[in-house]
């Protein structure tokens, strides 16, 4: 630990003549910071998550929009429509798979 008010006190390391109060601030404060370096990692882990889940949305979603429109073109044969209607559905159950993969990484 380096001293910064050694100036002031005159000591080498101060928490040996401090009084219970201040040993006490003192691992608190230490706790506060742990802490706060251990939200500050889970939050850069949260953006991650939503950025990986966007990206898989925003996909999915673009892909489904294309299969949409090759639905509504006139012409369409039945067995295309029955092809796209079971890709969008596969594409609905993926984008589920990845919101209840963030949901299980984050919960709560």
């Amino acid at each position: 630990m380096k001293v910064h008010g050694r100036h002031h006190h005159k000591c080498e390391n101060p928490w040996d003549e401090a009084p219970p109060w201040a040993v006490e601030l003192g691992y608190i404060v230490g706790l506060l910071l742990a802490n706060t370096e251990k939200i500050m990692t889970d939050t850069d882990d949260l953006k991650q998550a939503i950025a990986d889940l966007t990206t898989q949305l925003t996909a999915n979603t673009a892909e489904i929009e294309d299969l949409l429109t090759k639905i509504t073109t006139p012409g369409v044969s039945s067995a295309d429509v029955q092809s796209a209607v079971a890709s969008i559905r596969a594409l609905i159950k993926s984008n589920q798979d990845e919101i209840d993969k963030s949901n299980a990484a984050f919960p709560g």
